[in-house]
C-alpha cells in the first residue's frame, strides 16, 4: 500500500472536539470515572451517549459538551482480546503508577502513588467522561441526566466524581491569563500564526507528524468486531488502524501550592530594607511562568506587564531572545510555548 500525505481537510466528525479546541466559555466542568460491571449493558449505554459526544465539526459550544475515553483496563473489560490490547504502546498499557513510570515521572515522596486520591492501588476505573457546561445550573441538570442514564443501564458504576471550573477572567489558579498560544492542527479548519500550525500526526493517530512519520497507532492484529468500520493503516502495514483520528490523553489530578508559590516570589524579591517590592515580585513570577499575569509575552514586553495586551503573539524565542535574557531558559519556556 502506498503511503499518503496528510489530508488538507480532516474528517472532523470522526474526531472528538477537545482535541482541536478549548471551551473557554463553558465555565463548569465535571469528570466521572466509571467501572464496567457488565460489558453487554455498557456497550448499549455507549450507543445511547454517542450522539452526545462532542465532535470537532460542531461550531456551537454555547451550552454543553461531553467527551469519552478509555483506559486499557476498560478496553479489556469491554472484551478487547489480548492480541489487540498488545497492539497499544507500552506507556498506555503500563499506566502511570508502576515503578518504572514513577521513576520516569518523578512520582516519589508526596507524589508517590500510595498517596494518590484515586488510581494506583485504589480501585481502578475503565471509562472517563468529561463534561463541560456554561454555568452551575446547566452542569447540574446535565450530570443528573447522565447519572440517571448510567444507573438505569446497570452495566456501569460511578467510581468517582470530580468537579472543576474556569475563572471568569480566564486566569489559572496562580493568577496568570491562560490558554493564549495554542497549536492549531493542520486540516482542522482552524488557522493561526505559521509557528502555531502543527502537522496532524503530532496530535492525531493515523497521520504524519512533524518528522514526516506516522506515530505509533494501535492496529487490529486479531480480527474482532466489524473491522470494515476502520481505516486501513496509512503507514502501509495492511492492517486496520484502530487508532485512526484518535489520540492518547494523560488524566491526572494535581495539587497546586498557590500560596507557597507567591510566598517564594515575595521572599526572593524584597527591597534592601526588607519590605515588599510588589513590582519585583510580579516580575520574578513572570520570569518563572514565562508570561506576565495579563498573558503578554516576556519576549515582546521584557520590562513591564502592558496590562491586558495579548497582541503580537506571533514570535519566536530563537529569533527575538536567543540568549534567554527576556524569558529565561528552563521550565518557563516549556510552559509558555
Amino acid at each position: 500500500m502506498a503511503i499518503v500525505n496528510n489530508p488538507k481537510t480532516l474528517d472532523l466528525k470522526d474526531i472528538q472536539g477537545m482535541v482541536v479546541r478549548g471551551y473557554g466559555k463553558l465555565f463548569q466542568t465535571a469528570y466521572f470515572l466509571l467501572k464496567v460491571e457488565d460489558a453487554s449493558n455498557a456497550k448499549s449505554w455507549m450507543k445511547t451517549i454517542l450522539p452526545l459526544v462532542d465532535s470537532a465539526d460542531i461550531s456551537d459550544h454555547s451550552e454543553k459538551t461531553l467527551h469519552l475515553s478509555f483506559t486499557v483496563q476498560g478496553l479489556q473489560a469491554l472484551g478487547m482480546n489480548k492480541e489487540n490490547i498488545e497492539g497499544f504502546p507500552v506507556p498506555f498499557r503500563e499506566g502511570i503508577s508502576t515503578p518504572n513510570r514513577n521513576r520516569i515521572l518523578g512520582d516519589y515522596g508526596d507524589s508517590d502513588p500510595k498517596n494518590w486520591r484515586w488510581g494506583s492501588g485504589k480501585e481502578s476505573f475503565h471509562i472517563l467522561l468529561i463534561f463541560h457546561a456554561k454555568d452551575k445550573e446547566s452542569i447540574t441538570a446535565f450530570l443528573k441526566e447522565e447519572k440517571d442514564r448510567i444507573t438505569s443501564n446497570g452495566g456501569l458504576r460511578i467510581v468517582k466524581e470530580m468537579y472543576g471550573y474556569l475563572r471568569p477572567d480566564n486566569k489559572e489558579a496562580f493568577g496568570f491569563h491562560d490558554g493564549i498560544s495554542q497549536p492549531c492542527i493542520k486540516g482542522s479548519g482552524r488557522s493561526g500564526p505559521e509557528n502555531d500550525m502543527i502537522e496532524t500526526g503530532e496530535f492525531l493517530l493515523g497521520h504524519k507528524n512533524e518528522h514526516g512519520q506516522y506515530p505509533f497507532s494501535p492496529l487490529i492484529h486479531s480480527s474482532q468486531g466489524n473491522t470494515e468500520l476502520l481505516k486501513n493503516d496509512a503507514a502501509g502495514s495492511g492492517k486496520k488502524d484502530l487508532g485512526h483520528n484518535g489520540t492518547f490523553m494523560v488524566f491526572r489530578q494535581m495539587e497546586q501550592h498557590v500560596d507557597d508559590f507567591w510566598e517564594y516570589m515575595e521572599t526572593n524579591s524584597l527591597k534592601p530594607d526588607g519590605t515588599v517590592d510588589e513590582e519585583a515580585k510580579i516580575k520574578l513570577a513572570a520570569k518563572c511562568v514565562g508570561r506576565w499575569p495579563s498573558g503578554a509575552s516576556l519576549v515582546n514586553f521584557p520590562k513591564k506587564d502592558p496590562g491586558g495586551s495579548l497582541e503580537n503573539d506571533d514570535f519566536g524565542y530563537a529569533d527575538l531572545d536567543p540568549d534567554g535574557f527576556r524569558c529565561p531558559y528552563g521550565i518557563s519556556r516549556v510552559i509558555s510555548s
